[in-house]
Formats: C-alpha cells, structure tokens, sequence
C-alpha cells in the first residue's frame, strides 16, 4: 500500500515539474515524500534515526532558504530589464 501511493505520488509530481504555470512548494512536497516514506514512524531514542532525522531537518532548510530567494529574486530579460 505505501510503495503505490508512494509510486503514485511520484507520478503526479512529475506532471505537476512539468507543468510551470505553477509554482514549486519544494517544502511541502519534501513533507509529504517523507510521510509516505514513514519518516514519521522513526524512533528517535535510535541514535542513528535520530542523527538521520538531524539531516532531512537540514535538507528542509535548505530547500526553504531556496524558495525564499527564488521567491525574492526578479528576473531580468535579454533586453535588461527587470521583470
């Protein structure tokens, strides 16, 4: 049951990168892989689940510092101008 929600998700994720109308929420999509991928279910007194968790917390940083300048950032044309 988990890998076919996880293979379906995997699917409309790649419909979803392909279409760029929208914008990206890598955040939530990160949340969600790690649901279906039953990070939830880790048991933190486990050292090494812990020290794993330690790492996707960085990994949702990352990505969230990324959004943020993406979010800020202007585009420029060829021509120079910001748009």
């Amino acid at each position: 049951m988990a890998a076919r929600a996880l293979r379906e998700r995997l699917k409309e994720w790649k419909g979803e990168a392909e279409d760029e109308s929208a914008p990206a929420n890598l955040v939530r999509d990160y949340y969600v892989l790690l649901r279906l991928l039953g990070v939830h279910k880790w048991d933190l007194s486990d050292p090494n689940a812990a020290a794993r968790m330690g790492s996707l917390a960085r990994f949702s940083q990352l990505l969230a510092d990324f959004e943020h300048a993406r979010r800020r950032s202007r585009r420029v044309d060829e021509g120079g101008g910001q748009t």
